[in-house]
This record gives structure tokens, C-alpha cells and sequence, in this order.
């Protein structure tokens, strides 16, 4: 079988150049299409970011804007909550300045059991004489209560003898006081005698007023008491009776004696009479 060759007067060269150019384009399209493809997966993929270029000049500050409105400060307490634990306890901190010393307190009870004595101390020294004590007052003896009995009249005076105001150490109104003008004062033989009492009356009405015998030692210028004060609350000029007192020993024999009356410091009470009885 023999080929044939077109003719060239067969060909169509428009036909040709037409297919040729539309070839390129379809070339050039799909290569740009390509490339414009690559450049958005290229700009979706930050593939076409350069370095950063160099910071530009700070521009000029602006003018500032008008203030806000203010707020509303009022503070709103919220719900207190639950304490917390405690924490752990710090170290002791140093010890403070003393303080100044505060009073002694009461005295405590004392303790229920006694301790045991201790040995006993040595003697001291014997100490200086003190001064006499008064004289005791003696209870006188039942066979001196059975003797006869031996009244001295000391003073007597219906109208009484006037002691103004005396006072008494035990009531604080003052001291006692003698009868007026040494009135009083007496010997008496008491030689051989071993009780004494005091029999008196006065013209008030008051347990207040009360006498009392003192005596005078021989020699001596101090008083000393022989029948301690008493007196009742007995009607005016009512007889008062003493008890019975003993005589000491060296006392029987002639003594010097003399009445000191007691009072409120108001009264003026009047001495009518006063009488020893000895036995």
C-alpha cells in the first residue's frame, strides 16, 4: 500500500496558526493559573512574609481625652466568711522589763498540819526589874467573915459633900476625883483584921457614879487600892454595900485612906457619907 503525502495546496495554515495560538494560551493560562494558586497558598501559609522592616518615628501625642463619668465607690460588705484555722504557735518573745512590786496579800489560812518544834533556843539574859504592880484584890477568909465587925466612919453629911463632874478612865469622860477638902482622908486600924468592904450613899440616881478606898504606903506618895469603885442604879441616898475584900499581910496595921469618886463628866453628884467595915 503506497502513503500519501497531502498536498501542500491541501493544508490550511489559518487553521494551523489558530490551533498553535490557542495551544499557548491555554499554556499561558494554566501557568499563571498555577502561579496564582502557589501565591494564595503562599499568602495563607505566611510563606511570603519578609523580615520585619526597621520601627518607624513615635508620632506626636495626642490631644487628651474628656475624663469619664465617675463610678459608683459605695463598698458592698460581702458575707463574712468561716474563721480560718489557728496557725501554729510562734516562739516565746524575750522577757519583758519588771515590773514595780505590787502590795503584799492577805495572810493565807493556815495549814492543817503543824510542823515538827524545833530544839529549843538558849536562855537569854535575865531581864531588868520592872516597876510594882498594882496590889491584887484578895478574897477574904471565911474565919475572917465570922468575926465581929468594926464600923469607921469616914465622913457624913446630910446634905452631902459635892463632887463636880468627875470623870471615869474607862468610860473616856476624864478622871476621878477626890472628895472636896481632903474630906476623905482617915487612919484606920486594921491590925488583926482580915476582910473590908465599903458602905456609901450619894443624892443621884446613876449607875455612873461609883467610889473607891485607895490607901498611902508609908513613906511613899503613890495611892493604892484597897476596894475597887462600884456603885448602882439606885434611888437617891439609897445605901450602897461593896463585897468583902482581903486584907494582905503587911497591910494589917494603921493605914491612910482616902475615897476617889468616878463619873460621867456631867453629874455632880454629893457624897452623903462614907463607912468602913472591917472584920
Amino acid at each position: 500500500m503506497r502513503n500519501r503525502n497531502p498536498e501542500p495546496s491541501n493544508i490550511d495554515i489559518d487553521l494551523i496558526k489558530t490551533k498553535i495560538n490557542r495551544s499557548s494560551v491555554l499554556i499561558v493560562e494554566g501557568f499563571l493559573g498555577l502561579m496564582l494558586f502557589l501565591l494564595v497558598v503562599a499568602i495563607f501559609t505566611n510563606s511570603c512574609n519578609g523580615p520585619p522592616g526597621m520601627q518607624g518615628l513615635q508620632g506626636i501625642q495626642g490631644v487628651a481625652g474628656p475624663a469619664g463619668p465617675t463610678g459608683d465607690t459605695t463598698a458592698v460588705a460581702g458575707i463574712a466568711g468561716n474563721p480560718g484555722d489557728p496557725g501554729l504557735r510562734g516562739p516565746a518573745g524575750p522577757a519583758g522589763v519588771q515590773g514595780i512590786a505590787g502590795p503584799a496579800g492577805p495572810a493565807g489560812a493556815d495549814g492543817a498540819d503543824t510542823g515538827i518544834v524545833g530544839p529549843a533556843g538558849p536562855i537569854g539574859p535575865v531581864g531588868p526589874a520592872g516597876p510594882p504592880g498594882e496590889l491584887g484584890f484578895l478574897n477574904p477568909s471565911p474565919q475572917s467573915l465570922l468575926l465581929p465587925n468594926v464600923n469607921q466612919i469616914l465622913f457624913f453629911q446630910t446634905a452631902g459633900v459635892v463632887v463636880e463632874n468627875p470623870g471615869s478612865t474607862s468610860l473616856s469622860t476624864g478622871l476621878p476625883k477626890e472628895i472636896p477638902n481632903r474630906m476623905s482622908r482617915r487612919t484606920i486600924d486594921l491590925t488583926k483584921k482580915g476582910a473590908i468592904r465599903l458602905q456609901w450613899a450619894h443624892t443621884l440616881q446613876s449607875a455612873a457614879i461609883k467610889v473607891q478606898l485607895e490607901y498611902q504606903p508609908a513613906g511613899t506618895n503613890i495611892w493604892r487600892v484597897l476596894v475597887p469603885f462600884f456603885g448602882a442604879d439606885l434611888t437617891p441616898y439609897a445605901n450602897q454595900t461593896s463585897g468583902w475584900y482581903g486584907i494582905a499581910y503587911e497591910d494589917k496595921k494603921e493605914l491612910f485612906v482616902r475615897i476617889m469618886v468616878e463619873g460621867d463628866g456631867v453629874l455632880d453628884p454629893a457624897i452623903t457619907y462614907v463607912e468602913v467595915d472591917a472584920r
